[in-house]
């Protein structure tokens, strides 16, 4: 961990574009979530969605809820509560990536546009994730 630590540190890191690209992942959760919120499970098409809508149990309003979630928590102005939203919304991402994955295999015509839109997503968050974990407190 120390190595890791001094690895980063010693990094040159313009805080002005992580807080950019931070700003830019919490205004596409809190819009993926509102689309999802609102356009409910007739958004979802057939057959790119079908293991989301399985996973889900058809209660696709949960997704919107994750994501949304994660969007606010990641905009709160506290370390810890940054993290839990960061680590929410890389996950989210990443079954997203799976079952667009998972959809692909099982069906004909599913999209896959999708797989490294949410997989560059993911990579995206998981990088502020762990900026955010090593963060020392400013003076």
């Amino acid at each position: 961990m120390r190595r890791i630590r001094i690895f980063v540190s010693g990094l040159s890191v313009n805080k002005h574009l992580v807080q950019w690209v931070t700003t830019v992942l919490i205004m596409v959760n809190l819009g993926l979530g509102t689309a999802i919120i609102v356009g409910g499970v007739e958004r979802f098409s057939p057959p790119s969605y079908n293991p989301l809508i399985a996973y889900s149990h058809g209660h696709t309003w949960i997704w919107g809820v994750w994501i949304a979630l994660a969007g606010i928590l990641m905009a709160a102005p506290f370390k810890w509560v940054n993290i839990i939203g960061l680590w929410l919304a890389m996950f989210w991402n990443m079954i997203w990536q799976a079952c667009f994955i998972i959809a692909v295999v099982h069906y004909e015509g599913a999209a896959v546009t999708p797989i490294p839109v949410y997989g560059g997503f993911a990579l995206i968050t998981a990088g502020l994730l762990t900026a955010r974990v090593i963060q020392k407190p400013e003076e």
